[in-house]
């Protein structure tokens, strides 16, 4: 009497053999063994089922492996997905990516980088991938800037780091969108 193979084996030539890592069987009688699904993976020979990978981390078939920086998966998944720019997973097995805060933008997946003087970044919503250049008569002088300052009355910006007083027998007023450019004083 043939009694058929025991899940997690298959088989080859009257022989029951363990299904190699990777692989599994479900039922009885196999008589070949089955790749792991997207998202499960089995170490172990002989395994009549996959188990399926937690968020964080991806199957190669074998094992589940975590997503590396700058990446994540939330469900079971066979690879990761790359983190949108203006968001970051900077350590390895992410769930999700975060949004890089106002005042920092991010070109890459793995951190936030400050705004650097005379640039800023205000949307914290969606994050930023890159930082914009104050306009004229405005000026950011630190780094990490949500916002540039209006340049107040006697001062001037071209929309760099910082306002710059007017020079002598020369004025500008003080304007809700700051001031580019210092006039000459009526004699």
């Amino acid at each position: 009497v043939c009694t058929p193979c025991a899940p997690g084996r298959y088989a080859l030539n009257s022989e029951c053999l363990a299904c190699e890592a990777g692989k599994y069987s479900g039922e009885d009688g196999a008589v070949s063994c089955k790749l792991c699904e997207k998202g499960t993976a089995t170490s172990v020979a002989g395994s009549p089922t996959c188990t399926s990978c937690n968020p964080g981390k991806f199957s190669s078939e074998i094992s589940c492996e975590f997503c590396p920086q700058g990446t994540f998966s939330s469900n079971s998944t066979d690879s990761c997905t790359e983190c949108r720019p203006g968001s970051v997973a900077n350590a390895v097995g992410a769930t999700s990516c975060a949004v890089c805060p106002a005042g920092t933008y991010s070109s890459g997946t793995t951190s936030c980088e400050l705004c650097p003087v005379g640039k800023y970044s205000s949307n914290s919503d969606n994050g930023a991938d890159s930082c914009s250049d104050c306009l004229a008569g405005t000026a950011a002088n630190a780094v990490g800037a949500t916002s540039c300052a209006v340049c107040p009355g006697g001062t001037y910006s071209s929309g760099t780091t910082s306002c710059e007083l007017c020079p002598v027998g020369k004025y500008s007023s003080e304007s809700v969108d700051g001031t580019n450019k210092c006039s000459d004083c009526q004699a």
